[in-house]
Order: C-alpha cells, then sequence, then structure tokens
C-alpha cells in the first residue's frame, strides 16, 4: 500500500476514516466528495443535549483551497443544505468542521453508529498520539498507529533517498 501518495493525507494514514463516516454522510444525504478535503465524520452532542452529526475536513480559512472553491464548498454543504447548522474552523485554521442535526427518522441509525463506533473528535486523537509520541511511549492503544507511521516513514526514506527520521 503507498501510503503517503493520495494526497500527503497524513491523518487519515494514521487513523484511517471513523467506520461509520459513510452511514453518517448518507444521513444528511452527502458523501465525502462533498467537502473537498474531508478527513472523518464522527457523533457529537450539541450544548442544548440534541444530536449532531459533524464533519471534519480540511477546509478552513488557513488551507489550501482558493477562495472560489471555498465558496463552492460552503455554499454547498453549509447553509443551502437543509440539515446543517454551523460550521467553523478548528484550533488549527487549516481545519474546518461542519456540523448538521439529525434528520427526524433517523435518530436510530444514529444512535446505532455512535454506540458502534469511537467518535473521539479527530484533532483530540491526533493530540493525544502526538503527546505520546513525544514522550517516545508506544503505549499498546495506538499499535496501529505506530505501525503506520513506521510505514510512512520507510515510504519517505525510499522517496528521499536515504533515512527519514522525523514523522
Amino acid at each position: 500500500m503507498n501510503m503517503i501518495a493520495r494526497d500527503g493525507n497524513t491523518y487519515n494514514d494514521l487513523f484511517e476514516f471513523n467506520p461509520g463516516a459513510d452511514a453518517l454522510l448518507a444521513i444528511i444525504g452527502l458523501n465525502r466528495d462533498s467537502f473537498g478535503r474531508f478527513r472523518d465524520a464522527y457523533c457529537r452532542t450539541s450544548p442544548d443535549g440534541s444530536p449532531r452529526i459533524s464533519i471534519f475536513t480540511k477546509n478552513g480559512t488557513k488551507g489550501w483551497m482558493e477562495a472560489e472553491h471555498r465558496a463552492f464548498v460552503n455554499s454547498n454543504v453549509t447553509t443551502a443544505h437543509p440539515y446543517y447548522v454551523s460550521h467553523a474552523d478548528d484550533s488549527d485554521p487549516v481545519y474546518a468542521t461542519y456540523h448538521y442535526r439529525v434528520p427526524s427518522g433517523f435518530e436510530k441509525n444514529y444512535h446505532e453508529i455512535r454506540e458502534a463506533f469511537d467518535h473521539t473528535p479527530p484533532l483530540i486523537k491526533l493530540h493525544d498520539f502526538l503527546v505520546e509520541f513525544q514522550r517516545g511511549g508506544k503505549d499498546p492503544k495506538w499499535s496501529k498507529q505506530w505501525e503506520r507511521l513506521e510505514k510512512i516513514k520507510a515510504e519517505m526514506a525510499k522517496k528521499l533517498g536515504g533515512v527519514f527520521n522525523g514523522a
């Protein structure tokens, strides 16, 4: 598997996608391509306690997108979408998360997905992994990510013609 050739998407190389991501997108009638640089989808609870579907993207204001592409993405998945609630840049403004309400009739599907999979927000997951990485630890909780990181490093070393010690 060529892990870094897709689009340099290290987040998904390390964490893959939430296995329920496509089902969550289907609940709101969207798909990964609806968001340009889709990274993941997960379940959240709004401050008022209602269920939300959150879509993590690399579509933040400091991102790669030209203004017209960002306008296209935002007009198609935000205010024009019937279940759209809000979106905002994350703590790293390269990323943005879009939030949608769960449409009537899909609450059971949403709760089944929520129960079946981990819904830790992606930047929290990434932060926790990087803290462990900086400690030099090998917590078994991250065994898949350590394995994937070694593959990424080997591919980068191969592409760079030598040893790659960074991550």
